[in-house]
């Protein structure tokens, strides 16, 4: 059997370019057309110094909406900046008591897990008693049928 390396880039789904995002162009786009808003019809001033602003601040800005954070979109990393900031929850180094709890929920969810596939496999053995015995009934009917 041959082996053949796929590149990350072939068929990528929702991708422009082979590298952007949708999402993040989109996102990119709005900021874009929010700033330059701002800089040219709000703030007052010559043209040279609203050109400046919009390479100092707009560039960057559409720079790092299209590249994300971390992975993130940049509108889905600053809800989690936030939602981090104002949650009242201390982060600090887990306990014993903590991690016993952590493993407790660990081995709960596996033999959920496990007897959850027991209960799919002791449905399917039921299934294939069915269809052998189905079978058995249309072997026996068409062995009636070949006699006459």
């Amino acid at each position: 059997m041959k082996l053949y390396r796929i590149p990350k880039n072939f068929a990528q789904e929702g991708v422009v370019l082979g590298f952007f995002k949708i999402r993040n162009l989109l996102e990119a786009m709005a900021a874009t057309i929010f700033l330059l808003i701002i800089i040219f019809g709000v703030i007052q001033g010559s043209t040279r110094a609203k050109v400046y602003m919009t390479v100092g601040i707009v560039l960057p800005v559409v720079i790092l909406t299209l590249m994300g954070v971390q992975g993130l979109p940049l509108s889905t990393f600053l809800m989690n900046v936030i939602k981090y900031k104002s949650s009242k929850n201390i982060y600090s180094k887990p306990t014993a008591r903590d991690k016993i709890e952590r493993e407790k929920n660990i081995i709960k969810k596996k033999t959920k897990k496990i007897k959850q596939q027991a209960k799919e496999e002791m449905k399917s053995k039921r299934d294939m008693e069915r269809a052998k015995k189905i079978e058995a009934r249309a072997d026996k009917k068409t062995r009636k049928y070949e006699d006459m």
